[in-house]
């Protein structure tokens, strides 16, 4: 019998950018007793308003995922507290040694169901001995170490015109959008298609000037006049010249920490 049983079931949250693998993990983890899963998402920004709505125990993380991969969601939740985290990787061999020497539990692809329940279980016990704070400080510190270097920032965009290049300045854009495979580049009153995805720009833009305020849309702070709120949980920024981008509510604390909106 678990020492566990008759406590409160454990919340877990599962993170993979393919529906199969999600599906395959529910299906593994869903006859678990002592766990509830509570979440499924598909990327980064998913997870961090996931973490952040439903403090969950244990986050299953994909470290390959689109719009923001599993090192940046964990260090955009700092320094929050933290789930016990058990990281899944295809192919990043530096993610492995890092895993490996912070004694973090990690899933490579393919892995088997046993291999999974085994590492679900090493993260309830970290939760149940209160180890969430050491390990916290471990995987921020292999979050921190993916994403550190990145100290210049991008300032020209190159937008390709039939058989021109136009050159951008990214000081002169308003706001970023997805399209589909593209992102729209809105600026001066126009708008050009580039074919990047808007987690390649989160990665390239200064972070003091630009804040990603949905998962469709970036906006660039100096051109905000106002926030307006829309709704119990809708909120929309609003920049020169009127335009309306729709805020998150990730997007929203995002926006207070950088301007202090309290």
């Amino acid at each position: 019998m678990s020492s566990r049983q008759g406590a409160r079931r454990l919340k877990l949250v599962l993170a993979d950018d393919e529906p199969l693998a999600r599906r395959s993990l529910r299906h593994v983890l869903a006859g678990d007793p002592e766990i509830e899963i509570v979440a499924e998402c598909a990327d980064g920004v998913e997870v961090v308003e996931a973490v952040r709505r439903l403090s969950p125990d244990i986050l299953v993380l994909d470290v390959q995922m689109p719009e923001a991969d599993g090192f940046e969601a964990l260090r955009r939740l700092a320094p929050g507290p933290l789930p016990a985290v058990v990281f899944v990787t295809a192919y990043d061999e530096y993610a492995v040694r890092a895993f490996e020497q912070q004694a973090l539990d990690y899933l490579l692809k393919p892995y088997s169901e046993d291999r999974l329940r085994e590492a679900v279980e090493r993260a309830k016990a970290r939760v149940a001995g209160k180890e969430l704070s050491e390990l916290g400080r471990r995987m921020l510190a292999v979050a921190r170490a993916a994403t550190a270097g990145r100290t210049s920032f991008l300032e020209r965009l190159a937008v390709p015109k039939g058989n021109r290049t136009l050159l951008v300045e990214v000081d002169d854009v308003d706001w970023f959008e997805a399209a589909g495979y593209y992102v729209r580049v809105h600026a001066g009153g126009g708008g050009h298609l580039v074919r990047r995805s808007l987690r390649w720009l989160e990665e390239r833009l200064d972070p003091d000037a630009w804040v990603r305020v949905h998962r469709s849309a970036i906006v660039n702070v100096r051109r905000l006049v106002e926030i307006r709120r829309l709704g119990p949980e809708e909120h929309a920024a609003v920049l020169r010249g009127g335009r309306e981008v729709p805020v998150s509510r990730a997007g929203r604390e995002a926006l207070s920490r950088l301007l202090d909106l309290g």
